[in-house]
C-alpha cells in the first residue's frame, strides 16, 4: 500500500494516479518504482530505479529498524 501522507491512502475519489495510470502513460516500470520509492523517502530523487536495488533499499530500511526495535531503540 503506498500512502499519500502518514494518515492517507491514495484514493481514486481524489483523483490520485494509480500505478495502472503511469503504466497505461508510458512510465517504465523502473520510473514506477523510483517515484513510489522517493515518495517514502527511500531515495532522493524520483529517478527509475530497479526493482532489485528498491527490495535491496526497502530490505536495508527494515533489517535496520528491526535492529533499533530489538535494541530498544
Amino acid at each position: 500500500l503506498i500512502m499519500k501522507s502518514a494518515t492517507q491512502k491514495l484514493s481514486k475519489a481524489d483523483r490520485d494516479t494509480s500505478v495502472r495510470d503511469m503504466r497505461a502513460a508510458g512510465n517504465s516500470a523502473d520510473a514506477v518504482i523510483g517515484r513510489a520509492l522517493h515518495a517514502a523517502g527511500f531515495v532522493s530523487s524520483p529517478d527509475p530505479l530497479a526493482r532489485r536495488e528498491a527490495e535491496s533499499l526497502v530490505a536495508q530500511r527494515y533489517s535496520e529498524a528491526v535492529g533499533d526495535l530489538a535494541d530498544g531503540r
